[in-house]
């Protein structure tokens, strides 16, 4: 087999502290990575210091503003210069390179503070090509790059840029029937204090989903320092006792995320016909009264009581999208009964008898924040129409009007009436927005039940053959008369037949391996992703009875995006799954951030543990 693992565990590796693949896949991260003790990595396909982001990394054009610091603005004064000097190194060292470019680099997950202005150095490494390309970079930085301070030097072959991708194990693996077993096994042999998950996937490079690699992934918490290549070799003994030699292992960086989102400026604006008073499952929400990120309504359920006629109507989203953080709280916080109410919903499950959950947790649909951003968009495009010739050709219209002294040309009239054509969509827009935040018309209810913020529950898992616990992350909203609408989820791409359904129940519609599925939510919007077809695991600490703090597996339902593609981004959690036809089969809670997986609890699961909580005598998908 062929292996790979970290020396020091920084940054640069986190996506691939250890891997091995069997001799005839080809390898999907750089191989034996080494940093020095002046922070310069060496590898086969990357190289550079002294600082080097984690990839996935984006890079961003350098400009000059008023954040700029001195440093960087020297930096865009002498940017050709630099480029130009890195160029006659390369040559004079014999490196062929597709481009050169002085940028500002950020690692996508857990970015740093202020971009890292970095020359970066593309280029592909030949398969005879033995330089040293650490030796290189070091050249750049000693005669180019440390004449600014904090300026870093990166060379690096474009398909290092791009991160293996997660797909659905196929119907037709072995391992498929196995991994229950396999996984078992490896978390009752193993120590799995520093994971944070295991699971299964096919994972590569391939477009061609099907030919990549079957893994097992075992993601790590991000604060660990030590070595996995031993329980990388105990982990393919499990898997060679099972049969199943020709399996890929990889440890990497990552966890559990749950999906709120604190920031609105890097998402698309809210679009203006979700500004309607019924409620739409798929556009955001937000916690009233407090600066809590925003997250996306789901479907509705119904719920039928003993002492209760007919049906009752509550929305759905995950209780932690409702639950603000301790430094969101604010003026919650006035409420009689607040603070014991927060300690309470940690780990306990609030139904209708509690009587401060709807007094302190109130619902705002589209989020306050969402309508912000919105109101400050169309404010900015405002003033962009109305620059300074116009201002002028509206003045002289006026002097034309009020019969003064004046003259326009006529191809001046036409601009003129075309801007105020546009100006005045972008005020009718506007006023859309403002009369939405200011009359606080985007009020949509109370929560009056939920799971509390962290509970896990047993249930079938595995197809049925066993027990497990799983997370259980919901909460019911209880709508104002006005705001009830369709059970549909929110078509923000038009003409989308898969989001052009009303949501359903059916016990016909199982979960099968590679099946496609669908969500509508605010940061992504319409999405489509394939399910995994294996119950993967996650692992969390928790305090026991004794006051020790120990790891717990949980079994999860995951979705994995399509190649290329992105299914959820924070802000999305709450977001119901669908098929293709409308029928429900999960709620969005969160994703792995390196990986590009999503969990999801099954509604079955979901609809279960809420009648068990609120005792009512049914649960189903709200019927239009």
């Amino acid at each position: 087999m062929s292996s790979y693992t970290s020396s020091d565990f920084s940054r640069t590796s986190d996506h691939a502290l250890s891997y091995s693949s069997p001799e005839s896949e080809q390898s999907l991260f750089d191989a034996n990575p080494e940093t020095d003790k002046e922070g310069f990595l060496n590898s086969l396909h990357r190289a550079g210091g002294p600082y080097l982001c984690s990839l996935p990394a984006v890079s961003a054009i350098l400009r000059k503003d008023s954040q700029t610091t001195p440093n960087n603005h020297a930096l865009i004064e002498d940017i050709y210069v630099l480029q130009d000097n890195t160029r006659r190194i390369l040559e004079e060292e014999g490196l062929s390179y597709k481009s050169v470019a002085l940028v500002g680099r950020q690692s996508k997950i857990r970015p740093e503070n202020s971009p890292i202005p970095t020359i970066v150095i593309d280029l592909e490494r030949q398969q005879d090509d033995l330089k040293d390309w650490r030796k290189v970079s070091k050249l750049i930085y000693t005669n180019v790059a440390s004449r600014h301070e904090g300026l870093s030097v990166e060379l690096i072959d474009p398909a290092m840029e791009i991160l293996p991708c997660c797909s659905p194990i196929q119907a037709s693996d072995n391992i498929r029937l196995k991994w229950p077993s396999i996984r078992d096994q490896i978390l009752e042999q193993m120590s799995i204090w520093e994971w944070t998950g295991l699971s299964l996937w096919r994972y590569g490079r391939n477009p061609d989903t099907s030919r990549n690699p079957v893994t097992i992934i075992i993601c790590v918490r991000q604060d660990s320092t030590r070595t996995f290549h031993t329980d990388r070799r105990k982990i393919w003994a499990i898997c060679a006792e099972h049969g199943e030699r020709n399996v890929s292992i990889l440890f990497m960086k990552d966890s559990l995320q749950r999906f709120c989102r604190q920031d609105c400026w890097s998402v698309p604006q809210l679009p203006l016909k979700a500004c309607v008073a019924t409620a739409l499952p798929g556009v955001s929400l937000g916690i009233h009264q407090s600066t809590a990120g925003s997250s996306t309504l789901g479907g509705a359920l119904e719920l039928r009581f003993a002492d209760q006629p007919g049906w009752q109507k509550y929305y759905t989203t995950c209780f932690h999208c409702v639950y603000p953080p301790p430094q969101h709280r604010e003026t919650l916080l006035a409420i009689n009964g607040a603070m014991q109410g927060f300690a309470r919903w940690e780990t306990n499950a609030p139904s209708f008898d509690d009587h401060v959950l709807p007094e302190l947790l109130r619902i705002d649909h589209p989020s306050n924040s969402d309508l912000r951003q919105a109101v400050e968009s169309e404010k900015a495009s405002f003033e962009g129409f109305r620059d300074r010739r116009f201002t002028e050709l509206e003045s002289w219209v006026t002097a034309l009007e009020e019969g003064e002294d004046a003259f326009i040309t006529s191809k001046e009239r036409k601009f003129y009436e075309k801007q105020r054509q546009r100006l005045d969509v972008v005020q009718n827009r506007l006023t859309t927005y403002e009369r939405f935040l200011s009359n606080k018309v985007n009020i949509l209810g109370k929560v009056v039940a939920g799971s509390g913020q962290w509970r896990a529950k047993e249930r079938q898992i595995d197809g049925g053959i066993q027990q497990g616990l799983g997370i259980m992350d919901w909460a019911l909203i209880s709508a104002l008369a006005p705001r009830i609408g369709s059970n549909k989820p929110f078509p923000y791409s038009e003409g989308a037949q898969a989001y052009d359904v009303v949501f359903f129940f059916s016990n016909s519609d199982r979960l099968e391996p590679d099946m496609r599925l669908f969500k509508s939510g605010r940061s992504t919007q319409n999405t489509e992703g394939r399910y995994a077809g294996v119950m993967q695991a996650r692992i969390h600490r928790e305090t026991n009875t004794q006051g020790e703090r120990v790891p717990v597996v949980t079994y999860e339902h995951e979705i994995s995006a399509l190649y290329g593609k992105i299914f959820a981004e924070p802000g999305d959690s709450g977001s119901w799954i669908y098929t293709q036809n409308g029928a429900v089969v999960g709620m969005l809670i969160g994703g792995s951030e390196r990986m590009n997986t999503f969990d999801f609890i099954e509604i079955g699961d979901l609809m279960r543990d809420i009648q068990v909580v609120t005792g009512a005598l049914e649960v189903r998908v709200a019927e239009d």
